[in-house]
């Protein structure tokens, strides 16, 4: 993870967040957290989502990040090493004002799914799984607030975010269910 993401060291402590709603009736958020490199389920969180942000996914994301991050004087042993958000570039951004504001210099990454475009001419077309990272790092074009990077199919880095997304997918959905 730290060499496709580009960060010095392996992160210890991930924390995934997703969320989850049923045209927006009841949103609610997920934090899962895996240290290093399995899960640590006592430290898996949900929040149900007052609504404090505005409607949609990246007002649902703020609000959930601001209350989670907002609580890391608390318990400063468990400050993650690397944050994953399930989504792209509007997650990412939301995530990039909330540690800014908190004054938290946390590393961040948002894993958007592959999908397959339909085009109204000519063969479907197949996006792979996009990392999103805030720019800072070689390569972005001038002005460009992130960087995208399209890691090979077959990284393990990748698969074990994907597997965290997942996680994170499950466990906000099962917590909406209820």
């Amino acid at each position: 993870v730290a060499e496709l993401l580009g960060l010095p060291g392996p992160p210890r402590r991930i924390e995934t967040f997703d969320m989850s709603q049923f045209q927006a009736a009841e949103p609610v958020g997920s934090m899962v957290v895996f240290v290093d490199g399995r899960p640590e389920k006592r430290a898996w969180r949900t929040f149900a989502v007052r609504l404090e942000e505005g409607p949609g996914d990246v007002g649902f994301m703020r609000e959930v990040l601001r209350r989670r991050f907002a609580r890391l004087d608390e318990a400063p042993g468990d400050a993650p090493d690397l944050v994953v958000l399930d989504g792209g570039e509007a997650q990412l951004a939301v995530a990039v004002d909330v540690t800014a504001a908190l004054g938290r210099a946390i590393p961040l990454v948002a894993l958007a799914k592959s999908r397959v475009t339909d085009r109204a001419f000519g063969p479907a077309e197949r996006v792979p799984e996009r990392l999103f990272v805030p720019a800072g790092a070689t390569g972005v074009a001038e002005g460009a607030p992130f960087r995208r990077i399209l890691p090979d199919a077959h990284d393990a880095g990748l698969h074990l975010l994907m597997r965290m997304r997942d996680e994170a997918h499950r466990f906000a959905v099962s917590f909406h269910r209820k």
